[in-house]
């Protein structure tokens, strides 16, 4: 049997990809109910290192390490609502299964709205099961929004914003939101409830992993390209390069040095490293501790910033 979870948890999956030794999270889209396997969801990410090697290069009975499910995402019976409103983008509506899947399978009290964003209706998972779910469970509703639709497509357009969440959600005030996907959909949804008056405490976020496209986010140095190379020195005497618009954990894996991490989103904070030269990009959606800030720690998630692309950088493990 394996170990128990909460729906909405994740687990690291470790793999050894050209002599790089990585790991990634996926959230369990399986019930907790299902104790002999974990479900997991691998999405081919543009430029993905480890993600086209999931999907392309392993086989039926290929083995893997992962370590036990983690990550805070799920409900809490105490502080949320009965009534929750799931919002998902793209892959990140596999923690949603769980969820789902755990109150069809147990009877739970609980009211579910499951809005999912997609580009078109190709790029829609699990899309027969969750229509069918919506058509077999009364507190169970299904609102597939599509940015770009096909001809002939008659549901919901456009992005969920604020006037969206308005038409599609009945009792606003009294639900507890959960928003999983890329950030650049995280940071939209949130502002567009903040703006319907939605109280922090009834929002749930889960990051999936640290954004892409580095190079497009607020307060990115304008200077820099993503390109650019920067020595980083590890414990006063090891010297590794890096990329500006690679993290610093993905640089020191590339070297071989091997660091404790989990969620790869600046939640965990297990990946921490102290920086004793030098500054870091912090990137939106990072969390950093009150402890961490005074003493000088900082997620090795974090990117170079332009003064380290002319200086050296210096971490302490």
């Amino acid at each position: 049997m394996l170990p128990i979870f909460e729906a909405g948890q994740y687990i690291n999956v470790f793999t050894e990809i050209d002599g790089v030794r990585t790991s990634r999270p996926y959230s369990i889209s399986s019930s907790p109910l299902q104790r002999s396997y974990y479900e997991i969801t691998v999405a081919r990410i543009k430029t993905g290192f480890v993600s086209d090697y999931f999907i392309d290069g392993v086989k039926v009975g290929d083995e893997f390490t992962v370590n036990g499910p983690a990550g805070n995402f799920h409900y809490n019976a105490i502080f949320h609502s009965k009534k929750s409103v799931m919002i998902a983008g793209g892959s990140g509506i596999t923690p949603f299964m769980s969820m789902c899947r755990e109150i069809f399978d147990t009877r739970l009290d609980r009211e579910v709205h499951l809005i999912y964003g997609c580009r078109n209706s190709d790029a829609v998972l699990f899309k027969e099961e969750l229509t069918s779910l919506s058509k077999q469970y009364d507190n169970f509703t299904f609102s597939l929004v599509l940015s770009e639709p096909e001809e002939g497509y008659s549901g919901c357009t456009g992005f969920i914003d604020a006037a969206c969440i308005s038409s599609l959600v009945e009792d606003i005030k009294g639900s507890t939101f959960y928003i999983c996907g890329p950030q650049i959909m995280n940071d939209f949804v949130v502002k567009a409830l903040e703006s319907l008056n939605v109280r922090k405490a009834m929002i749930r976020r889960e990051m999936f992993g640290s954004r892409q496209d580095i190079e497009n986010e607020p307060g990115w140095p304008k200077e820099l390209t993503g390109k650019e190379k920067f020595t980083i020195t590890v414990d006063g005497d090891k010297k590794i390069t890096g990329l500006s618009g690679e993290s610093i954990l993905t640089s020191l894996e590339r070297a071989g040095i091997r660091m404790n991490e989990c969620c790869r989103s600046g939640e965990c904070s297990l990946c921490r490293v102290q920086l004793t030269g030098g500054n870091v990009f912090l990137a939106q959606g990072m969390l950093l501790r009150y402890a961490d800030e005074k003493f000088g720690y900082v997620h090795s998630l974090y990117q170079m910033s332009a003064s380290i692309c002319r200086e050296n950088s210096k971490f302490k493990f």
